[in-house]
């Protein structure tokens, strides 16, 4: 009889966790489907995509066009300050260029290419939510005249490729978040907010999401 009641409390136990990952699973999916970075029709042309979740555009002269993509932009939300390096900076791949704060909660990207930075969007650092709400537009955030000689760079995507690639990174941050929802979150009423999820966590998991999402491939 006993026996019995250990395979019971069991089986219960494996059925409620399932039945808990799946409810976890399907509010966060709700909370990241607005993102819809499988359609091109948000993806303006020209723009290439780094494997940190930053984008860049050639301008004329040689100048580059360099901001965060849709996918990080609608996680973050409306950050409480981004920090941009000062004009004339020199930047390279190696060094983190830009801060998103949030609370005490930061992610910290490095520039997709290298070079001297010739502009800085105030509007941005005056109104950080400009960077979440028109990404590729009036949220750009820093112009850069990259330098003129050779040297490493980084893994880019554009068109179908950028795509398939922003679908996955959806997906697996969906089974990201799933695994480290709060528990307290996850019995409140209704649904988890449509931007800025990650500010639903803890200064730890936004180390672990720029370890896992924020990272660049440097080609030698």
């Amino acid at each position: 009889m006993t026996v019995l009641l250990v395979l019971f409390t069991l089986i219960l136990f494996i059925a409620t966790d399932s039945m808990v990952q799946r409810v976890r699973r399907a509010r966060v999916a709700r909370a990241l489907e607005p993102i819809k970075v499988g359609n091109p029709n948000q993806i303006p042309q020209g723009v290439a995509f780094a494997l940190n979740h930053t984008w860049m555009r050639e301008e004329k002269k040689g100048v580059t066009t360099i901001g965060i993509d849709g996918f990080l932009s609608s996680l973050a939300g409306a950050v409480e300050s981004v920090l941009l390096p000062p004009v004339e900076a020199r930047v390279v791949l190696t060094t983190p260029s830009i801060a998103l704060r949030h609370k005490g909660r930061e992610l910290h990207l490095t520039l997709p290419i290298q070079g001297a930075i010739l502009e800085v969007n105030d509007a941005v650092m005056k109104n950080p939510a400009l960077a979440s709400s028109d990404p590729y537009g009036r949220g750009w955030l820093v112009r850069v005249r990259p330098f003129d000689r050779p040297g490493p760079k980084v893994t880019t995507m554009v068109g179908e490729d950028a795509i398939r690639w922003l679908r996955e990174q959806t997906d697996r941050a969906k089974d990201f978040l799933v695994a480290r929802l709060p528990q307290p979150l996850l019995l409140q009423d209704g649904g988890l907010p449509v931007e800025g999820l990650l500010k639903e966590f803890s200064p730890e998991v936004w180390k672990e999401f720029q370890a896992t999402f924020v990272t660049n491939h440097i080609e030698q």
